[in-house]
């Protein structure tokens, strides 16, 4: 039976993804799968549930009957219980099987609070969208302490590019870039400051539109306009006179049209439909 407590709580094959998943990107969820009929489960649990209350808010623990909810159990792989699990950010980060002393349970517990660099990242998260420039100030301090640490030089590249600091932006990618692996976001915000600093150099669209509008055959003009339409996010019409530019002079403007509507199509939704349509428009013009 659950002790009395708010920090401990019983969880369902329907209420895991709210109470465990969700839950766990506020802080760490410790889910101990038991039964009534285990013995090893029956000094755990209470075990767990004392040095729950104890930390007061450092983690929650969710406790799953599995007789009364096998399905998430199933999908976790829990072949023996007790059988133990941590979730912080909607990911599996620790787990063990079986009884630990509560010595040993309580040194695997510590491991579960964030470090100095974690706590950064989160403060910085929660204050992205209020105070850009102080989340910008924590996740330099962040990298300051863990210079290799890729969630943090990616929450600043995104920072930064919102911020139109676009070099100090592209730096963080370069160097994302260079020691591994670009992740989806990272490709994201490369793909937005390039189509931010083109339209830089495209200068404002009034004036590359009067020019594109009076030379419509010039795809030179037809791409300066793409540019300058990219970077006020006017993806739908930029991606149209891109198209327009490859098709009229693929020799000179077909690769950076092409390149154009690759950015946009990473700064947009995968799903987004501008994607789908002018990525098989594209494709049709190229092949």
């Amino acid at each position: 039976m659950t002790a009395p407590s708010s920090w401990v709580i019983d969880v369902t094959d329907a209420t895991f993804d709210a109470e465990v998943l969700d839950r766990s990107h506020q802080l760490p969820v410790v889910i101990d799968f038991w039964a009534p009929w285990c013995g090893p489960c029956r000094q755990l649990g209470p075990l767990l549930e004392k040095l729950a209350a104890e930390a007061a808010g450092k983690f929650v623990l969710a406790k799953i009957n599995v007789d009364e909810s096998p399905g998430i159990a199933g999908e976790m792989r829990v072949s023996s219980i007790p059988a133990v699990f941590a979730v912080r950010g909607g990911r599996l980060v620790n787990q063990f099987v079986g009884l630990l002393p509560e010595a040993q349970l309580r040194e695997w517990l510590a491991q579960l609070e964030p470090s100095e660099v974690e706590r950064l990242l989160e403060e910085a998260t929660q204050l992205e969208q209020e105070d850009p420039a102080g989340a910008t100030a924590k996740l330099r301090m962040a990298l300051a302490a863990e210079p290799e640490s890729r969630p943090v030089r990616l929450a600043l590249a995104r920072l930064l590019a919102a911020q139109d600091l676009l070099d100090e932006s592209e730096e963080q990618i370069k160097h994302l870039e260079g020691h591994g692996y670009l992740e989806p976001e990272g490709e994201r915000i490369k793909a937005i400051c390039r189509l931010r600093q083109a339209a830089r150099l495209a200068g404002d669209v009034l004036t590359a539109r009067k020019a594109a509008d009076a030379a419509p055959q010039d795809a030179a003009l037809q791409m300066k306009l793409a540019n300058a339409l990219a970077g006020s996010k006017e993806y739908g019409e930029a991606l149209q006179r891109a198209l327009s530019a490859f098709q009229t002079d693929r020799k000179l403007q077909g690769e950076p049209a092409r390149e154009l509507m690759v950015d946009i199509f990473h700064a947009l939704d995968p799903d987004d439909p501008l994607t789908t349509e002018y990525r098989r428009k594209l494709s049709a013009a190229m092949y």
